[in-house]
This record gives C-alpha cells, sequence and structure tokens, in this order.
C-alpha cells in the first residue's frame, strides 16, 4: 500500500538516497585521494536533501501515529459489517491507549469514513480511509494520504 503524496516522488527520493549512499562508501573505500573528497561531497549532497525528502513523503517511517492508522486500515476487509469495522477500531485504539481514536467523519448507510487524529500535533491533518458498504458490509475500501 502506498500512503505517499505521490510514489514517483517516493522512488526518486529513495533513489537519491541510495545513489548518494554509495557514492560516498565508493569515495570512503575505493578512490584515490584526489577524487575522495570531491565524490564523497557529492554523495552527501545528493543523501542528505534525499533522505529528507524520503522521509517527508513517507511520514509513518518516523511517525507512530500514522503507522498505527495504517495498521488499521490493512485490517479491514471487504466483506466486514459495520460492527466488524468499529470493533476493529476499537482494538487499534483501546480508550487507554497511546494513540487518539480517528474521528469518524461519514457514517451512512451506504458509507463510512475516518480522518486520523493529529493528536497533539498542531498541523492538521487530514489523512482519509474511506469504507463502501452495501448491504452492511464493506464492498471496498480507500486510503488518502495527507
Amino acid at each position: 500500500m502506498e500512503t505517499s503524496l505521490n510514489p514517483l516522488y517516493s522512488v526518486i527520493a529513495g533513489s537519491g538516497v541510495i545513489i548518494g549512499f554509495l557514492l560516498f562508501v565508493m569515495a570512503i573505500g575505493t578512490l584515490k585521494d584526489g577524487a575522495r573528497i570531491g565524490v564523497a561531497v557529492i554523495g552527501i549532497l545528493l543523501l542528505v536533501p534525499s533522505a529528507w525528502f524520503f522521509t517527508a513523503l513517507n511520514p509513518w517511517l518516523t511517525d507512530a501515529r500514522f503507522r498505527a492508522y495504517r495498521s488499521f486500515y490493512q485490517d479491514l476487509k471487504p466483506g466486514m459489517t459495520r460492527s466488524e469495522v468499529l470493533a476493529r477500531l476499537a482494538s487499534h485504539y483501546p480508550a487507554s491507549g497511546e494513540r487518539k481514536s480517528p474521528k469518524v467523519m461519514k457514517d451512512t448507510p451506504d458509507a463510512l469514513g475516518f480522518f486520523m487524529n493529529p493528536e497533539h500535533s498542531r498541523e492538521p491533518n487530514c489523512e482519509g480511509i474511506f469504507l463502501k458498504l452495501q448491504d452492511g458490509k464493506v464492498a471496498s475500501k480507500s486510503y488518502s494520504p495527507d
């Protein structure tokens, strides 16, 4: 499941991390002194911003709120009833737990939607889980990244 804003950007940033790391390692291990410093600097200049962009595009790597929300999404399966979905929500987000429960933002006979709780963060969060219901059961699900 890809939940970054744009998967292509994640691939580009991830490639930059790998290439920057390889350049840095290559500079340390195999090049002669003159080229070593230049290649090491290029590797670092590529590695640092690429790593920053990759983690910014994929906040679940560094933020437990996103990991818990993604885990809840992955546990939702087609065919589940509304009560099973809400029971799954309660199991992922117990009242005495560390994470605050997502906000139910749509609860109709044919749809159920959740927004991730930003908890103590001052930035608004719009990670969304949208379930389409048919005959009281989940027909499809979708995840909307922030």
